[in-house]
């Protein structure tokens, strides 16, 4: 996924939260990072790693699915770190 791809994404996900009226809980607590795929998708999960922390499996969304083993992918957090979806590639 393009960096164009990943903006478009975030804008169009922005949009909805402003349509439902969840900016004012999730401003401050909506984020991302990127992260290696490190277990391919499998069973709604797939396993990822930051630098310096364990594997962890994520739910994914649209187009996650196609990311291979080594591949870069973009982590959005909702809030706590367990309500994390694993988007697109880098």
């Amino acid at each position: 996924m393009r960096d164009e791809d990943v903006l478009r994404m975030a804008d169009a996900l922005w949009d909805y939260i402003l349509k439902k009226h969840l900016k004012e809980y999730l401003s401050d607590s909506v984020c991302f990072y990127r992260a290696t795929v490190t277990t391919g998708a499998a069973n709604g999960v797939m396993g990822i790693t930051r630098p310096y922390d364990s594997e962890i499996f994520l739910p994914y969304s649209f187009g996650a699915d196609k990311l291979t083993v080594g591949d870069q992918c973009v982590v959005l957090v909702f809030g706590d770190p367990s309500n994390a979806t694993v988007f697109g590639g880098i």
